[in-house]
């Protein structure tokens, strides 16, 4: 298959943001309908002359787009696997293939990484996170919390995702870059509350 049918094939299963994302890496118009997008990318891809030119101007080839658009596809794939996996559903065996190898491209955590809610970092009592993009540890203290306020050893979950994690795992299209808020120490007050 050569690259712009490829390509095409791919791009077919781009949202407006996944394309979006492609014109704003190339420096191109992102106002149109879906289809409008998809053939401004397919322009560069296909025409010899604009992409000469437009590659002169900017120093990115018809490869370079091509890898643009995969790299995009694969994260799609990734990020909607866990969906796909919660919602019961079967994918087809070839889905699975690309699932597996782009996984397998993310570079995993060795080292522990400490990133707990209190903002502190000792390394006592500690949970990990299951992702395996993620593995960062919290203490149990900050992140198990008792139903009853009484109870002292609450029951461990049998998997345990972090904030960040749960937030991806709940809407794998928003992209979590940060924490969501970052950690706060609370301070009692005597002031007596109104009424």
């Amino acid at each position: 298959m050569d690259l712009v049918a490829s390509c095409k094939e791919k791009l077919a299963y781009f949202r407006i943001k996944e394309l979006k994302d492609v014109l704003t890496h190339l420096g191109l118009s992102k106002q149109g309908k879906k289809q409008d997008l998809v053939e401004r990318i397919l322009v560069v891809l296909s025409d010899d002359q604009v992409s000469k030119l437009w590659a002169k101007k900017n120093a990115v080839g018809k490869e370079q787009v091509a890898q643009l658009v995969d790299d995009i596809y694969r994260k799609m794939q990734v990020s909607a696997a866990p969906d796909l996996a919660s919602k019961g559903q079967c994918v087809s065996h070839s889905s699975n293939v690309e699932i597996k190898g782009a996984i397998d491209d993310q570079p995993f955590q060795s080292e522990t990484k400490v990133r707990c809610l209190c903002g502190i970092s000792t390394e006592e009592s500690m949970i990990k996170c299951e992702d395996r993009r993620c593995n960062v540890w919290q203490h149990i203290s900050c992140v198990i919390i008792p139903e009853k306020p009484m109870e002292s050893n609450p029951p461990y979950p049998d998997t345990f995702y972090c904030e960040i994690c749960r937030l991806t795992r709940a809407d794998p299209f928003w992209l979590s870059i940060a924490h969501p808020l970052y950690p706060v120490k609370l301070t009692t007050s005597n002031i007596p509350a109104d009424g």
